[in-house]
């Protein structure tokens, strides 16, 4: 007699909780559980996946500093506000030819990407990106150029421009590229050479050739 009453218990219990017996869907499930079936068994790999962190995003190789955003808007600046340094113009040679086209183009109207200055005082802004656009203005006797300012520092805007002309502009010539690594070593000299080389977007190859023809010439005056 006790063992039927016993066996109806179970019989009743079982049908008010049809859900598995060690969670139960009649209980809603929290955001990236996982359904217990057991002791062996495995874990859900959708609610695995559900509750895995999104990755980051990669912002680039190690030891290249993100690139900055314009801390304004392109505005005209006049030609006599911009400081042009030549420890800062990565350029082995400016190309009058080219200035001369550029300065063709802007008469037609065409539209020009803005210059890059460095603000690093109330009113001195260090040119480190747009030298022949600079040249071209000035052939036209225009007195303002579009620029993007940047707040920084001279050492923020000499590592702008070693790599400003990689990827955009008149191509760099091996002149170029050696010109841009001297001046990286010259501020940098502690850096590794694949430091160097992600500053000037160069081979790490190239940046251990200079380096070494500048300690042969350090060794020669002595």
């Amino acid at each position: 007699m006790n063992a039927n009453v016993a066996n109806q218990n179970n019989d009743t219990q079982t049908s008010a909780n049809p859900a598995h017996p060690s969670t139960g869907h009649d209980q809603p499930l929290a955001a990236g559980s996982q359904v217990k079936t057991g002791a062996d068994s495995p874990p859900n790999p959708k609610a695995s996946r559900a509750a895995a962190p999104a990755r980051p995003k990669a912002t680039g190789k190690p030891g290249v500093p993100p690139v900055r955003r314009p801390d304004t808007q392109p505005t005209l600046l006049p030609l006599s506000a911009i400081t042009v340094d030549p420890a800062l113009q990565v350029r082995e040679l400016l190309q009058p030819e080219t200035a001369a086209s550029y300065a063709e183009d802007m008469a037609a109207g065409d539209q020009f990407p803005p210059a890059v200055v460095y603000k690093v005082d109330k009113e001195k802004h260090l040119l480190a990106d747009g030298l022949h656009r600079y040249e071209a203005a000035k052939l036209l006797n225009r007195k303002m150029l579009l620029v993007e300012i940047r707040v920084g520092s001279r050492e923020d805007a000499l590592r702008y421009a070693l790599s400003a002309n990689a990827t955009h502009g008149l191509p760099r010539t091996n002149a170029d590229k050696h010109r841009a690594v001297k001046l990286a070593l010259a501020a940098f000299a502690a850096l590794s050479d694949r430091s160097i080389a992600d500053l000037c977007k160069v081979s790490p190859t190239l940046v251990a050739g200079v380096r070494r023809q500048a300690w042969v010439r350090n060794e020669c005056r002595h």
